[in-house]
């Protein structure tokens, strides 16, 4: 697990971000993640499902992010004012829990 700054550049879909990821000395790079350990309930995938995360978008917040590699993927856990985004979400009925082959409310 590494730690990083990271602002939202785009929703891809309701689990997958674009992010501008800050590695420290002035260097940045852009990189898709997909939400660790989260899906989207799909009657919810369009709707207010992604307000939630375009309100990152939008403000254009500086948010801690702790990033796993995952195969050929990068999957991030998203922190803001020490607020675990991916708890929130869940919690909320917004996304549900996943692990790869079950999900869980």
């Amino acid at each position: 697990m590494y730690e990083y700054s990271a602002k939202v550049l785009q929703l891809v879909d309701p689990d997958t971000l674009v992010l501008s990821i800050d590695l420290g000395f002035g260097v940045s790079v852009t990189q898709q993640v997909t939400l660790r350990g989260i899906t989207a309930p799909k009657p919810l995938s369009h709707g207010e499902t992604q307000a939630v995360l375009q309100g990152l978008v939008i403000s254009g917040r500086i948010i801690e992010i702790h990033t796993f590699r995952v195969e050929d993927n990068f999957e991030a856990t998203l922190f803001m004012n020490l607020i675990n985004i991916t708890d929130a979400l869940v919690a909320s009925g917004y996304r549900w829990r996943w692990n790869g082959g079950e999900q869980t409310l």
